[in-house]
């Protein structure tokens, strides 16, 4: 009997050792983030990018406009076969395209919906058209945006099947665009190819000026797509019934002028639009009012100096041309302080969704300059009679749209009440129309 206790006893105490010894491996696995920190120098490693290591290059894809066939001569047809692939270099040759126009129709109705005073509808349509924009961008570098059947173009053209295939719109747009706007591609796009004089591009200012940099000023411009904030102050505009708890509000004069200074950014200066010169004027402004400088009137005036000596001596710039550039304009536009500040008012959304389109703009537009026998140009005029923009038999070109506009920056402002005294008179009510035409600028920003 002796002998059975013991046993026994020996027995207990063999369990209860192997499980004090699995519950302390256990917690040893299970340590606290003081214990999992990486030693001191290690380096984070940082998640994979979700842009494709084998993603096609640009060119693949822009080259495409030069084997565009319409499909049929007659007025409106389209540019791709009905059994053309989804994700072939011609495809989304024509998705950029198509997505460029439904995003500067979406910015027309954000217009229209500033000047009748629905500042909701300006909201849900801005973005819209900042979406646009992105998935247009986003195709013209070989990624196809399709709603859980997402896919890209690898080098050799063919279509491959991404980690993000399965995502959703909203969702996978800015996860993407948060990883493009970090490539070379997207700062190429943003500095190289906008220019403020002839031989200055943004690009030339980036030594001199830190504030010219691609990745902070693409983010920014995007953020609205995010799924943040931003995001869920548009499902409210989109989907919900503020007014139901909170008053109505009175038109402001703001409205219209911000409206109205908006069409002076559009302004063809015969090497790009005036966005570009004001963009460059902003940053410029941003850095001598920087608090190292603001307050010494010689320092300002050095770093200008400075900075007009550089770009003479990088780009051959006559010195008289760049200072008349610089000191021509005493303060640069305010929308770039709108579009580049965090807050939802439609005038800041309404501001971003106008610089990524204009942004978008560029790689059908060099397409289209690098093939001026694509009939994507002719598919792009017939686009713009389809909406009402331009009549090939009056014998204009569609850059002469832009006497239609030029005028319109100029507008004062209608006495109040408003928005009715928008359409007060026949010449108001027709101002009020353009104002709100901002598909228009594909007629002056494009190579037709």
């Amino acid at each position: 009997m002796f002998a059975m206790l013991l046993l026994a006893l020996l027995l207990f105490w063999v369990g209860a050792m192997s499980s004090r010894h699995r519950r302390k491996r256990g917690n040893h696995a299970k340590q606290t983030p003081s214990q999992n920190r990486q030693p001191q120098g290690a380096t984070a490693t940082a998640p994979p990018s979700p842009i494709p290591a084998d993603l096609c290059a640009p060119s693949l894809i822009q080259s495409s406009y030069a084997s565009f066939q319409r499909v049929a001569s007659t007025f409106g047809a389209p540019l791709l076969l009905a059994t053309e692939p989804h994700t072939t270099p011609t495809s989304l040759a024509v998705d950029a395209l198509v997505h460029l126009t439904e995003g500067w129709r979406f910015l027309s109705a954000a217009l229209s919906s500033m000047l009748g005073n629905a500042p909701a509808q300006a909201v849900h349509f801005a973005y819209y058209a900042e979406l646009r924009a992105a998935i247009s961008l986003l195709s013209s570098h070989g990624m196809r945006i399709s709603n859980g059947d997402n896919s890209y173009l690898e080098r050799s053209g063919a279509s491959k099947v991404p980690s993000w295939r399965a995502m959703r719109t909203h969702s996978v747009v800015w996860k993407l665009w948060e990883a493009w706007a970090k490539t070379p591609a997207a700062e190429a796009l943003l500095l190289d190819q906008l220019k403020i004089l002839p031989s200055i591009t943004i690009g030339d200012l980036k030594a001199s000026v830190g504030r010219v940099a691609a990745n902070p000023t693409l983010t920014r411009w995007a953020l609205d797509l995010s799924m943040g904030k931003e995001h869920e102050a548009r499902n409210k505009a989109s989907y919900e019934t503020p007014t139901a708890r909170t008053a109505l509000h009175p038109m402001q004069a703001a409205d219209f002028e911000f409206v109205r200074d908006l069409w002076a950014l559009a302004e063809p200066t015969g090497f790009g639009l005036r966005f570009e010169q004001e963009l460059v004027r902003y940053l410029v402004h941003a850095e001598l009012n920087d608090e190292t400088v603001v307050a010494d009137e010689a320092a300002r005036t050095a770093w200008l100096q400075r900075l007009i000596g550089d770009l003479e001596k990088s780009t051959g710039t006559p010195r008289m041309t760049l200072e008349s550039f610089f000191n021509g304009e005493s303060s640069s536009s305010s929308i770039f302080q709108l579009a580049f500040a965090p807050d939802l008012n439609p005038s800041n959304m309404v501001a971003r969704a106008f610089f990524l389109l204009r942004l978008a703009t560029l790689m059908p537009n060099g397409a289209l300059a690098s093939y001026p026998s694509t009939p994507a140009k002719e598919w792009l005029k017939d686009w713009l009679e389809h909406v009402g923009l331009f009549d090939p038999t009056d014998g204009g070109r569609p850059e002469d749209k832009w006497m239609d506009f030029e005028h319109l920056s100029q507008l004062p402002v209608p006495p109040m009440p408003l928005p009715a005294q928008l359409t007060a008179t026949p010449s108001r009510s027709t101002d009020t129309h353009l104002l709100a035409r901002a598909d228009a600028m594909l007629a002056w920003s494009t190579s037709l």
